[in-house]
């Protein structure tokens, strides 16, 4: 077999790395789903750039996302929680 992905010929060690962090993926993106459906809150730490907010607004595309590193949000968020569902 040779290994094709995106239409092109890739190192049959580059194939198994890819397939590897596929299933990784989808796995995670299950049980990130399966712990949506019993808590309320997700917490999701990882170190900069390592793609959190992406994976999130991925696999929860129709709720709202609110940035807390800005002050002003951050403010709202701690003072009237209710007040940003409005400010959307």
């Amino acid at each position: 077999m040779i290994p094709i992905f995106n239409n092109k010929l890739i190192q049959p060690a580059k194939f198994k790395r890819k397939i590897l962090l596929m299933i990784v993926q989808r796995e995670m993106n299950c049980a990130i789903m399966n712990l949506a459906k019993q808590y309320p809150v997700i917490t999701i730490t990882g170190p900069r750039q390592s793609g959190k907010t992406t994976l999130v607004k991925s696999l929860f595309s129709n709720y709202n996302y609110y940035s807390l590193e800005y002050p002003d949000i951050r403010e709202v968020a701690l003072t009237d929680p209710r007040a940003l569902k409005k400010k959307k």
